[in-house]
C-alpha cells in the first residue's frame, strides 16, 4: 500500500480530500458548534429563537438562511457564517499551527519536489486555514471561488466546493453562495449543472486520492464516489484493486463506514491506539495519520 501511494506521489497522482475532520483538528467549530454560534448573534439580532421542534442541523441552517432570505440580505448571512467560523479559534499563527499534527504532513506531501507532490487539494471546509499554513513554508495555493475560473501558476490548488469563507478577508473575497442547508443541497440535484462537477470528477478520476477527515455521509462526496467509482482510470489495469484510501478511527461502530469505502472502491487505512480496550483517541488519531501521511513521501524519495 506505502509503495503504491509513494508511487502516485512520484508521478503527481496523489490528490488529497479534506472534510470536517482536519478544521475540527484546528479548533474550528464542528457543524453543530457552528449552528450554536450562528443562533447565538441571531437572537441577539432579531430576538428570535429557534424552535425546539427543529432539531436537525441542515434544518437550522435553512431557519437562519430564511430570516435574512425574507430581507434579501443573503451577503449579511454569508458574514454571520464566516463571523462565527473563526469567532472562538484561538489564532493562525504559525507556532499554533504548527502544534496540528496533520497540518504539517500535509504541507510536506504539497512541497514541490522532484519526488512529486500533491497538485490538487478537494475539500468540503469553508475556511483557509491550510493556505495560510501553506504560506508560511513558501507554498503558493490558488483556491478559486467557482469552478469557472482561470487556473493560476500555483504550486497546489485548493478547491472549496462547499464555498470559501476566508479568514479576515472581505466578502469580494470569499463565495457568493455557500451549500450549507437542505436547499443549497438540493440547488446541486444534477450533476452536469454544477459547476464544480466536471472539474472535481476529472480530479478524483484520474488521481489516487486520500481521503482525511471525512465520514463518507455527504450527498456531494457520495456522487462524486459512485461517479468516481464507476469511470476512474484504474479500472483500465487489473492490478488495481482501488483508487483511494481513508483513515479510519478504530472504535467499536466503525463496521459501517468500513463497509461503505470499500462499496465505493476506497481502502480504508484502520488507525489503531496504544489501548485497544479504551480505543483510538483523537490524538492517537492525528499522530498515525500524520505518521503514515510523512512514510508516503519518505518511501517516495526512496523509489527515486
Amino acid at each position: 500500500l506505502l509503495s503504491h501511494l509513494a508511487h502516485q506521489l512520484n508521478n503527481c497522482r496523489l490528490s488529497l480530500v479534506l472534510g470536517a475532520g482536519i478544521s475540527k483538528a484546528l479548533e474550528l467549530p464542528s457543524w453543530d458548534e457552528l449552528l450554536e454560534e450562528m443562533g447565538y448573534h441571531i437572537t441577539e439580532e432579531f430576538g428570535i429563537t429557534i424552535s425546539p421542534d427543529i432539531k436537525s442541523n441542515e434544518e437550522k441552517a435553512d431557519f437562519f438562511r430564511k430570516i435574512y432570505d425574507d430581507q434579501s440580505r443573503y451577503q449579511d448571512y454569508l458574514q454571520l457564517v464566516q463571523h462565527s467560523l473563526y469567532n472562538k479559534s484561538k489564532g493562525v499563527d504559525f507556532e499554533k499551527l504548527n502544534e496540528r499534527k496533520v497540518l504539517d504532513a500535509i504541507a510536506a506531501l504539497c512541497i514541490p519536489s522532484r519526488r512529486g507532490f500533491v497538485k490538487d487539494i478537494i475539500t468540503f471546509n469553508f475556511d483557509n486555514i491550510l493556505e495560510i499554513y501553506l504560506r508560511y513554508y513558501g507554498i503558493i495555493s490558488h483556491s478559486p471561488l467557482t469552478g469557472n475560473q482561470w487556473r493560476k501558476n500555483a504550486d497546489v490548488n485548493i478547491y472549496h466546493i462547499h464555498g470559501f469563507l476566508p479568514k479576515d478577508m472581505p466578502l469580494s473575497h470569499c463565495s457568493k453562495r455557500i451549500i450549507f442547508d437542505s436547499e443549497s443541497y438540493q440547488c446541486q440535484t444534477s450533476f452536469s449543472t454544477w459547476e464544480w462537477a466536471p472539474h472535481i470528477s476529472s480530479v478524483l478520476r484520474t488521481t489516487t486520492a486520500v481521503f482525511i477527515g471525512l465520514s463518507g455521509h455527504d450527498r456531494n462526496l457520495e456522487r462524486f464516489m459512485k461517479d468516481s467509482n464507476a469511470k476512474h482510470a484504474y479500472r483500465d489495469y487489473s492490478y488495481d484493486s482501488f483508487w483511494g484510501v481513508s483513515f479510519i478511527r478504530k472504535k467499536d461502530n466503525m463496521a459501517g463506514t468500513i463497509k461503505l469505502w470499500k462499496k465505493w472502491g476506497i481502502y480504508p487505512i484502520i488507525i489503531s491506539g496504544n489501548d485497544d480496550k479504551k480505543g483510538c483517541t483523537h490524538d492517537e488519531f492525528e499522530d498515525g495519520i500524520k505518521s503514515f501521511l510523512f512514510s508516503i513521501s519518505q518511501k517516495a524519495a526512496e523509489l527515486l
